[in-house]
């Protein structure tokens, strides 16, 4: 709800807590980048999530986000923010048995 409301300062402290807490859950690690996001602190929401995506490769809700955050990136461009999804797509393919008929 902080977040929600504009409360960045002490949105951030929440979710640094929660992450201090639960070091194992990526939950406050997309939260703690959705706060650099909404205060136009878009490097620092870029190495949240670069960490983030190195702790947690695998972890779907991660991505999903990261990829949705490059929308609003004002550093990445278009192309970037497909070849991201691309990269993530084909990455989640590989962990299946491919496409669906």
């Amino acid at each position: 709800l902080l977040l929600d409301f504009g409360y960045l300062g002490l949105a951030r402290a929440c979710f640094e807590r929660v992450a201090e807490l639960s070091p194992d859950d990526p939950a406050a690690w997309i939260n703690l980048a959705n706060v650099a996001m909404e205060a136009g602190a878009f490097e620092e929401k870029r190495r949240i999530y670069a960490e983030a995506l190195a702790r947690w490769p695998n972890q779907a809700t991660l991505h999903r986000n990261h990829l949705n955050s490059l929308a609003y990136d004002p550093e990445v461009s278009d192309a970037e923010a497909l070849a991201a999804a691309r990269a993530w797509g084909a990455k989640a393919l590989g962990r299946t048995r491919g496409l669906l008929p």
